[in-house]
């Protein structure tokens, strides 16, 4: 017997039904520097809500490239 459920069964762990509601947000832009360069830097948004407190979470990235094309 697997200690996993299928989707939508109660969670074998907590025995309640867990169901998830996700939020994304990125937003980012493309600055042309010189000649071939250019950088890129993005801000990342997800909220996680769940039934089950454990699986509840938000996190905030920040990510940045540099990029030469030839």
């Amino acid at each position: 017997m697997s200690s996993a459920g299928a989707y939508g069964d109660p969670d074998p762990l907590f025995a309640k039904t867990r169901v998830d509601r996700q939020t994304d947000f990125n937003a980012g832009f493309i600055y042309a520097m010189d000649y071939g360069w250019s950088f890129t830097p993005v801000i990342s948004y997800t909220d996680t809500r769940s039934t089950l407190d454990v699986f509840k979470y938000d996190r905030m990235a920040v990510t940045a490239a540099l990029r030469y094309q030839f």
